[in-house]
């Protein structure tokens, strides 16, 4: 345990029952740990805290990477399904050494990002990438079981906010190809200012401390202007732009 730094068991889709109550016992004693990368490896949410549970304590865990596992299908989301999601983001958010998180790609929906913006409070988490989730395209079940499109935005403003919060430590957010809308980007600029169209003559503030953003692939279609930090060193739109501290004046897709 003492020389293993790095453990990716990406692609492992095994890494399940047994085998993964093994795995997650030999951890237990992993202090030098830095990154645990268990990327398109067929978690559900069940073996996904179980795994977590196991890692969250680790003294030097830098790096979590969850990425493309299919945790809950959103319009199968109940309240067992949503307490044992909470305790999921529950270990996540009681992780002190934890930097980053890659919950990109596991089909999280607006409930799933509401109790997940928590974990961004820890204090500790630096890089955020919550990109190619159903946030704003997911569907749920109504009243006769039939799959119905949802207008719920609770769970973006609940991101938003907590990236505002003093508490909060990001300074890398991804949020790519989550069929975000122009309208919605007001949330992430001023998230108490609720209701309404953006005013195009009107900057919004933005969390000084954020030196990337990354909202590619949402296909913006206004033109917002809006301010950055003067920390900011990266930024991907849609198309366009340019990389530095001066000159960011508009965001995604605009020249």
């Amino acid at each position: 345990h003492d020389i293993v730094e790095e453990i990716r068991l990406d692609g492992n889709y095994g890494l399940q029952n047994e085998a993964l109550a093994c795995f997650c016992d030999a951890l237990e004693n992993a202090q030098c740990i830095s990154l645990v990368s268990v990327a398109d490896a067929g978690l559900d949410l069940s073996s996904a805290t179980q795994l977590v549970a196991s890692v969250a304590g680790m003294p030097n865990l830098g790096s979590l990477i969850l990425a493309k596992n299919q945790f809950v299908p959103t319009a199968h989301w109940d309240d067992e399904i949503g307490n044992k999601w909470a305790e999921f983001c529950k270990y996540l958010r009681d992780s002190d050494a934890l930097r980053s998180l890659d919950v990109s790609n596991c089909m999280l929906g607006m409930e799933q990002a509401k109790v997940l913006a928590s974990v961004l409070l820890n204090g500790s988490i630096r890089r955020f990438n919550i990109s190619d989730n159903d946030i704003f395209s997911a569907t749920v079940l109504d009243s006769s079981g039939n799959s119905m499109v949802t207008s719920d935005t609770s769970g973006w403003r609940a991101l938003c906010e907590a990236l505002h919060d003093r508490s909060c430590a990001v300074e890398d957010f991804s949020a790519a190809r989550i069929c975000l809308a122009p309208l919605r980007l007001k949330s992430l600029f001023s998230p108490k200012a609720m209701g309404g169209g953006i005013d195009p003559h009107q900057p919004r503030e933005f969390p000084q401390r954020i030196k990337r953003l990354d909202l590619s692939g949402n296909h913006f279609a206004a033109h917002i202007p809006f301010q950055v930090p003067k920390g900011v060193t990266a930024l991907n739109p849609d198309k366009g732009g340019k990389t530095g501290t001066n000159g960011w004046t508009r965001l995604c897709g605009i020249d």
